[in-house]
């Protein structure tokens, strides 16, 4: 029996390795855990490890990209397409999407197809599975799969550098991925996620999803370009499909990940929706107790302050100091920050514990919520919020929840690596 929430197969002719990579970038930025045989063929013969491995009940489906030169492929031809029809053919819950690349049309998909080592016909399969063209279901992840590669793409030769956009194959492989999961869960059964940017995810549970974000850190904080053109992106597809496909599920988040990506996880992930969602909050020990916002809130005795500074400027600054105090790095920046109207610093008495229980923490983020708001009547021009934290994760994750209706929200990353201890722009918010 297949298991849905295991890794997806990417099958590809090395002259579309461009192609592969940014689709498994894309696959792991939303969650989706992948294989390929760079990074899992191990020492026996290839054609071997390939046939073990499309057999083994842990790989959930496959992505099949078309090219034109699979025809020279031994490989492709007789162990990957006919294996993955196999698995198709012989479980309801493995699932494969099959993408032309670009210069691929049906009728030579068909040719190229009907050349794989089955007995059966698989580009009638192929077909089956993508037949969308002219019927009601093009508004559906398959449908968009044609309406934005296959019909764009059909006609046009494009080289290997001029790679065609990928979110429609992910939408695809998310939305049956998911469906599987929902299906195979039991009745009260939440789903499982995580989220990592500090290492690539080893987590001892099943996750439905486990978005790795890690590789985009590996050589430094990455530009503002890539937090909102890829990351954010991703991560709104994700939650948006987690609430369709796994609806009156509670979503549990997990993982080692920075500031900014846990505050924009819940950011999009608003109490506003109506979705039972918690992260879950390691203790010194290891232990895990789930932060949510719907709890017997119990008091947390944090504070605010706000000190006024020019009333015509229109940013404002938030500093958040409870596992650090963030003002001297926030200084130490102040040279690429823009004036500020206002700061407004949160954090706890000198002498209050230091570690918040999950009530005190559900309480501390409607206080965030409730002393922004309050800022933000007091300094009624503000437009853009700078957002500088030290906090545990859970609690940056339960403040991103209680802020989509506030202006547009500029998140900062604390530079560990280069030794000078500034802020750096992260995830820009709206």
């Amino acid at each position: 029996m297949t298991n849905p929430a295991g890794d997806v197969f990417i099958s590809y002719k090395h002259s579309q390795q461009n192609l592969a990579e940014k689709l498994e970038i894309a696959l792991r930025n939303h969650g989706i855990p992948v294989w390929r045989d760079v990074h899992d063929i191990g020492p026996d013969p290839l054609e071997q490890q390939i046939r073990e491995d499309l057999q083994d009940s842990n790989l959930a489906g496959g992505v099949a990209i078309i090219s034109s030169d699979v025809t020279q492929s031994p490989v492709i031809l007789k162990t990957e397409l006919p294996e993955l029809h196999k698995r198709w053919r012989g479980d309801d819950e493995f699932f494969v999407v099959v993408v032309l690349a670009p210069g691929v049309d049906y009728d030579e998909a068909e040719t190229i197809l009907s050349k794989a080592e089955s007995p059966y016909d698989l580009s009638h399969w192929y077909m089956e599975s993508l037949e969308v063209e002219e019927t009601s279901s093009s508004s559906s992840a398959i449908g968009r799969i044609i309406n934005s590669i296959l019909d764009k793409l059909g006609q046009n030769q494009k080289t290997s550098s001029q790679l065609p956009p990928l979110d429609a194959v992910v939408d695809a492989v998310l939305e049956r991925r998911l469906q599987c999961i929902h299906n195979r869960l039991s009745s009260n059964s939440p789903v499982e996620c995580s989220l990592d940017t500090y290492v690539k995810p080893s987590h001892d549970i099943q996750l439905a999803v486990s978005i790795d974000w890690s590789p985009h850190f590996d050589d430094g904080i990455p530009d503002g370009s890539l937090w909102n053109e890829q990351l954010l992106p991703a991560l709104r597809t994700t939650t948006d499909y987690l609430q369709q496909e796994t609806p009156g599920r509670e979503l549990r988040f997990r993982g080692r990940a920075n500031l900014p990506a846990v505050f924009s996880l819940g950011y999009c992930l608003p109490e506003t929706r109506g979705i039972s969602t918690a992260w879950m909050q390691p203790d010194q020990d290891g232990n895990f107790s789930s932060w949510r916002l719907n709890l017997n809130l119990e008091e947390s005795n944090l504070q605010s302050d706000l000190e006024e500074i020019d009333r015509t400027a229109s940013d404002l600054a938030v500093l958040v100091n409870i596992t650090d105090d963030v003002k001297p790095e926030v200084g130490k920046t102040k040279s690429k920050l823009p004036d500020f109207n206002g700061i407004l610093e949160f954090g706890f008495e000198e002498d209050s514990k230091d570690r918040l229980t999950a009530p005190e923490a559900a309480h501390a983020a409607k206080v965030f919520q409730q002393d922004l708001r309050d800022a933000m009547n007091r300094l009624p021009e503000t437009s853009t919020i700078h957002l500088f934290m030290a906090t545990p994760a859970g609690l940056a994750f339960l403040f991103g929840q209680m802020t989509n209706t506030s202006p547009t929200i500029q998140t900062y990353i604390l530079d560990t690596e280069s030794g000078s201890r500034t802020y750096e722009t992260a995830a820009q918010l709206s």
